[in-house]
């Protein structure tokens, strides 16, 4: 079993991605006591709903989570 979990965090039209929404994934090593890495893994897309497709369909099982008050105001979601 692994120990870490993968999440991939959506983001609405970043400073380097200005045209697109762009999902990246995140791992967090360890049992809840690891930090968030950013890894190299990144998807495209033009609209929220193409992005959202692609996660579904690319990763059966994941969880959406809402955006949290205190994330930064481009992140959408994430999905775990």
């Amino acid at each position: 079993m692994s120990d870490s979990v993968s999440m991939w965090v959506i983001y609405d039209h970043p400073k380097d991605y200005p045209k697109n929404f762009v999902a990246r994934r995140w791992v967090v090593a360890g049992t809840g006591v690891g930090k968030p890495c950013p890894t190299q893994d990144e998807k495209l897309a033009d609209t929220l709903h193409e992005l959202r497709e692609s996660l579904r369909s690319q990763h059966p099982g994941l969880t959406v989570i809402p955006r949290d008050q205190g994330d930064d105001p481009v992140i959408v979601e994430s999905w775990i």
